[in-house]
């Protein structure tokens, strides 16, 4: 902080033992305090290694503070490792190593000697990665049992792994290029994982529920985005840790690559892909699920509008010979909704009340702002007389398209920015492209309760007339 240096290294090979425990855990908080809570402006900016995201928050520039050590360390080596940081260790650690990880760099390298056979070494314990949601691990030898267990986001290459590898995974990127034990993927339901299996014995380790296999040597189009991750990931590993067997992967990579397997989760599939979905559910469920999101939809404008204390869709009014476009769209929505809930209001109150009158404005905004039970149920039949003319086909691939607009939101809003997304970003894309192929030109939430609006509109204004 005082020289203003852009890096920094630490550690200088020292020695860890098992009373070690937690390793660059304080000091990983330590920079996220101070970073953003501490410093002032001016010693901030005097920091070369201070990178600040579009939130505002600071952090630091990869391999800013670099850590090495050696030896055996204990418990959680690199708990909540993150940004700017990156621990090297020659040795072994215990267990729960990455433990919270959300960013930086984790290193662990064979310190030599130990069994000859690369399956018996084995240099960190079980639960790495435990709730991990950013950053990177590379392990030169085997891990224990629940490798990257409840892994939310980081990106790690490992050269073996015991029981349970990927259980209960929730996104990020696995690769294990040595053997494996039972329960592989128990319970995974998002992220990618990858093996290198020669033997082709994998399925018979698998969580066969949870998820399901494919070669990265396949000529499909994810077969290729996996190809693609596996190479990355591998070149990664060799970069961070010289490792003999990735190297060997890499010089013969024309025929290996053929014993790479992907896995992914089922529920995955069976929560995004249009496909899927339509094996899964009935018409009826198709319908209800879309008209409700429809509704909902709708009714989250006003209430972000409202607790922003701002106004709906800024105030915009029709243009002068708008019709077809988006803006107006949204506006006949919007009168849509305001319309319903003013009908309701008016039913509640004396007779006569003219809808200006400061008592429906707040029950409209009441009924809004609770999603009232009626106004709700109205709104999604007036949702669903805009999709029933649909086939199960374009239902399955609209819900399926809803769902991916709903994921792609859930990872903008991750308060974690240091996860690679190997494939992830591929998956979405190939999604949206399957979505389309079945529906043409994809109408969004908007234009499709537009549709349904413009009768009912039409009819009232021909009463006003």
């Amino acid at each position: 902080v005082e020289q203003g240096n852009p890096d920094v290294a630490l550690g200088n090979g020292i020695v860890l033992n098992n009373r070690n425990k937690s390793v660059g855990g304080q000091l990983a908080i330590d920079i996220e305090r101070m970073l953003n809570h501490e410093l002032s402006v001016a010693q901030l900016q005097a920091m070369p290694a201070v990178m600040t995201d579009d939130r505002g928050r600071r952090y630091l520039a990869p391999e800013s503070v670099k850590i090495s050590t050696t030896g055996s360390a204990g418990q959680s080596f690199g708990a909540f490792c993150n940004d700017g940081m990156q621990l090297a260790h020659y040795g072994t650690c215990n267990d729960g190593v990455g433990k919270g990880q959300c960013g930086g760099e984790l290193i662990v390298m064979s310190p030599g000697g130990g069994a000859q056979d690369g399956d018996g070494n084995v240099l960190i314990g079980n639960f790495a990665l435990f709730g991990a949601t950013g950053g990177r691990l590379f392990v030169q030898g085997q891990a224990g049992d629940r490798f990257a267990v409840r892994n939310s986001g980081a990106t790690a290459v490992v050269e073996g792994v015991g029981d349970f590898c990927c259980e209960y995974m929730t996104n990020g990127a696995i690769l294990n290029l040595g053997t494996f034990g039972k329960g592989f993927g128990n319970g995974m339901s998002g992220g990618f994982a990858y093996q290198y299996d020669p033997y082709g014995s994998l399925a018979s380790h698998a969580a066969g529920d949870s998820v399901r296999f494919g070669s990265i040597a396949d000529q499909d189009e994810m077969a290729q985005v996996h190809k693609q991750a596996v190479l990355t990931m591998l070149n990664w590993h060799l970069e961070a840790t010289q490792s003999p067997r990735a190297a060997w992967l890499l010089e013969n990579w024309e025929t290996e690559c053929h014993h790479f397997v992907y896995v992914m989760p089922r529920s995955l599939l069976l929560y995004q892909d249009g496909g899927e979905i339509l094996k899964a559910r009935s018409r009826k469920d198709l319908l209800e699920e879309l008209s409700t999101a429809l509704a909902g939809h709708q009714v989250a404008k006003f209430k972000a509008a409202w607790r922003q204390g701002k106004t709906i869709a800024n105030g915009a009014v029709p243009a002068y010979g708008a019709t077809d476009t988006q803006e107006m769209f949204v506006l006949l929505n919007n009168y849509t909704v305001l319309s319903f809930a003013q009908q309701l209001a008016l039913a509640k109150l004396p007779k006569g009340t003219p809808v200006e009158d400061a008592a429906v404005e707040k029950a409209v905004r009441n009924l809004l702002m609770t999603e009232d039970f009626s106004l709700i149920s109205k709104l999604q039949r007036h949702a669903r007389s805009a999709i029933e003319s649909y086939s199960d086909d374009e239902l399955a691939s609209l819900i399926g398209t809803k769902r991916m607009s709903d994921y792609k939101a859930a990872l903008t809003q991750r308060n974690i920015r240091s996860m690679d997304s190997l494939a992830t970003y591929g998956w979405i894309m190939y999604q949206d492209a399957c979505n389309r192929e079945v529906l043409g030109r994809l109408p969004d939430f908007e234009e499709l309760f537009a549709r349904a609006a413009l009768p009912e509109i039409a009819a009232a204004v021909g009463k006003l007339s």
